[in-house]
């Protein structure tokens, strides 16, 4: 009989590596992960669920206080292994009751990308997420065909700008964690020219990130280089069989030098080459992952879109389980309802043709952004 149970601090290594072993397991839901958010607030409240004394499945819950109370998340969450999927309405009901006791104002809650069950069972209380912009969709290049084969599927324009930064002198060089001031200043720079914040907000939050997956092997950081200088920057971070392509900048100097470019064809074929049987760009704007899992035709004006540099690389659109958000207090709920409404039907009367809003960068909100985590 499987019943779910406090989380011990000795058991946080066997906690990464069960989810390390699960196909649904990521990072998002590691004890390492929540170490490296603690300098932006967060803390973590965790519980596992157990069969004979087994791991079987499991949640980890982000907190953060905010002005109007404390807030929970879980990202990519909850967990279960094979057998065990009977056990994630005992998670979703224990994480209420965590809620009643905790004085949660908020848990919102997105399950694992490949999830089975995209949700809580109906009754539970909670709302479909509309306001918050947690990323609904993902671009994923599949690495299990081998480098070769990913690299034939570049755009042609791609392969042609990746042997000019190369006959030009840009090189790929290793970095280290010293040399992290550097990488944040390039994403820096990247996010104010698209005017959005940066995740990890700071310098300070980017080391502690560094540190908790290098610690691992779980990390890299790697620079495309002209004439002794940093162009272009990667961060990547491992888990399982996936490679994320997590943050990357670009001074958007000497362009004709296609660094970026560069940049992002290495880190495709260090995660091939590593053995990754994916590599996942993090985003993709929901209409085009839409239009290729439905294999159509991409929305006319994709190639004005951010995401247009990202899809020269290949890949597939992958559409990620809907986010859900429960209040302790019904009244909450209610009003969350009504303003939800009021954002989708003005989302149905936006010109259509319009680029969307830069990632992160919708106003109003009062709760924190789950894309942070």
């Amino acid at each position: 009989m499987m019943h779910v149970t406090p989380f011990e601090p000795t058991e946080a290594e066997r906690w990464d590596e069960f989810l390390e072993a699960q196909e649904e397991g990521q990072f998002q839901q590691t004890t390492f992960w929540a170490r490296a958010k603690e300098p932006e607030g967060w803390r973590p409240f965790r519980l596992l669920l157990r069969q004979d004394q087994q791991i079987v499945g499991g949640v980890q819950v982000l907190v953060k206080q905010t002005r109007l109370g404390r807030v929970g998340f879980v990202s990519k969450g909850p967990v279960v292994g094979p057998g065990a999927e009977s056990g994630l309405r005992q998670l979703h009901q224990s994480l209420i009751q965590a809620q009643r006791e905790q004085g949660w104002l908020a848990l919102v809650l997105q399950a694992p990308d490949r999830a089975q069950a995209a949700g809580p069972e109906p009754g539970l209380g909670f709302l479909r997420e509309r306001m918050l912009g947690v990323i609904q969709s993902t671009l994923v290049v599949d690495l299990s065909v081998g480098r070769e084969a990913v690299q034939a599927g570049f755009r042609r324009t791609v392969r042609k700008e990746i042997r000019q930064a190369q006959e030009r002198g840009v090189s790929i060089v290793e970095g280290q964690e010293a040399e992290l001031p550097a990488f944040f200043a390039l994403m820096d720079a990247t996010c104010r020219r698209q005017q959005t914040k940066p995740n990890p907000p700071d310098l300070p939050a980017t080391q502690a990130l560094w540190k908790a997956f290098a610690a691992r092997g779980q990390a890299r950081l790697h620079f495309a280089v002209h004439e002794g200088r940093k162009l272009a920057g990667g961060l990547s971070l491992f888990f399982g069989p996936r490679a994320t392509f997590w943050k990357k900048g670009w001074s958007q100097t000497e362009t004709e030098l296609h660094a970026n470019t560069l940049l992002t064809s290495d880190a495709i074929r260090w995660a091939a080459d590593h053995g990754y049987r994916g590599l996942d760009f993090v985003v993709l704007d929901r209409d085009i992952a839409e239009a290729m899992t439905q294999k159509r035709e991409l929305p006319a004006d994709a190639p004005t879109r951010r995401d247009w540099f990202n899809l020269g690389f290949g890949g597939q659109g992958w559409l990620l389980p809907p986010a859900w958000i429960r209040f302790r207090n019904p009244a909450w709920s209610v009003l969350y309802r009504v303003a939800a409404s009021r954002v989708v039907r003005s989302m149905l009367r936006r010109d259509p043709h319009q680029s969307p809003r830069p990632r992160g960068e919708r106003s109003g909100k009062s709760l924190p952004n789950p894309n942070v985590l």
